[in-house]
């Protein structure tokens, strides 16, 4: 029986591994003790029932290459056993387009796009033969639901070739080649989602070509934009009719600072021609447990998303950003990456006096492994200044 309206329910981040600077004490080492069911408890009656669940896969859920031992090959990696717990718990489409796919190789990116596959979860975001997103498709409508991932961040890790996640960044004609799909989808679905891994870590704003390239897409015929990648939660923005969600920040992931917990659930109603949504505020334990806030918590995060809207009103839509000449979003854009490198500074040394004030949690080789890399790493940027 097909439905005239379908219900989705979009987070951001899920990274089941463990962050470098949790290394040890990180999700992957409570789960591999509890179970990933654990992280999930509190949120999955808001994912069931729904007919997409969407995240962003951050990080590879492979054995493939694993050198254990060796902190580079062992960090940011999801174990494979988590896969089938989180189609157990609701999520039926994937994305596999962000800049730590690749990061421990291109075999652990196929086993984990396998394991996705296996327990019935689609793998977004992945390349076809002739260079384009293989698109998921939901037919259990009138007319068909269409999702395209695509990351707009440069590759970190691979180098040796063209990557087979769908990688639009450094390439000067990535917005057409992004257009060019939507429309293409657009003739053939009655509603598109667009997931974007873009934007500055950070940064609780949007940049100007964010929301001029956001627009283009709902002319293009994009009814809904999931936007990943920054950490934190950015505003919700209507345009056209259809829905703009700039960054959902992180779902579950083992950040500490108070930005990087607050987090959401984004619950769609979409038809052919309307879309409706909610934002269910959470807030990511020390258990690393995204939980449904209520009470006052709830009410402060909802105001923090409507701040959050009424910037990106005040910065951009107010003064009709879509008609800004080059050299007035060139200024707006020097700017922004100005207020990009500060924020990331900032958390570097957030990150650096985390690790000192928590050495005791480490093991000797991981506090050895870390502070080599630390000091190969300040070598070559005086190297590259030099």
């Amino acid at each position: 029986m097909t439905k005239d309206r379908i219900f989705i329910a979009a987070v951001g981040d899920i990274m089941l591994g463990d962050h470098p600077v949790r290394f040890g004490n990180g999700v992957r080492s409570l789960t591999d003790t509890v179970g990933v069911q654990h992280v999930f408890s509190e949120v999955r009656g808001e994912l069931e029932g729904c007919d997409i669940v969407f995240g962003n896969l951050e990080v590879c859920h492979s054995n493939a290459g694993l050198v254990e031992g060796v902190l580079e090959s062992e960090e940011f990696r999801g174990a494979p056993s988590a896969i089938p717990v989180l189609r157990q718990v609701g999520f039926n489409v994937l994305s596999m387009a962000n800049n730590h796919a690749m990061e421990h190789g291109l075999e652990a990116f196929w086993d984990t796009k396998n394991h996705l596959e296996e327990n019935g979860i689609f793998a977004a975001g992945v390349d076809g033969s002739d260079g384009g997103c293989i698109p998921f498709q939901f037919r259990d409508t009138t007319s068909p639901i269409c999702l395209l991932s695509y990351s707009l961040r440069p590759e970190n890790y691979f180098k040796l070739g063209v990557v087979p996640y769908s990688l639009r960044a450094d390439t000067l004609d990535r917005e057409r080649r992004i257009l060019d799909e939507v429309r293409s989808a657009k003739a053939q679905a009655g509603a598109v989602i667009v997931s974007l891994h873009w934007g500055e870590e950070f940064l609780d704003y949007p940049s100007a070509s964010q929301v001029i390239f956001a627009h283009k897409l709902v002319d293009a015929g994009a009814s809904l934009i999931l936007g990943h990648h920054p950490h934190v939660l950015q505003g919700i923005e209507r345009y056209n009719g259809a829905v703009i969600a700039y960054s959902l920040g992180n779902f579950v992931f083992d950040m500490w600072q108070t930005p990087t917990r607050v987090s959401m659930v984004l619950k769609v109603q979409c038809d052919n021609s309307t879309v409706e949504f909610e934002a269910v505020p959470a807030y990511i334990n020390s258990s690393f447990q995204p939980v449904l806030l209520d009470g006052v918590e709830r009410q402060k995060c909802v105001a923090k998303l409507v701040a959050l809207g009424n910037m990106i009103r005040r910065n951009y839509l107010d003064r009709n950003v879509d008609s800004w000449d080059a050299e007035e979003l060139q200024r707006s854009e020097v700017d922004y990456a100005r207020q990009a490198r500060r924020m990331t500074q900032r958390h570097r040394l957030g990150n650096y006096a985390f690790f000192l004030t928590h050495l005791h949690q480490y093991k000797r080789s991981v506090v050895r492994q870390s502070l080599s890399r630390f000091l190969d790493r300040r070598v070559e940027e005086i190297t590259a200044k030099s």
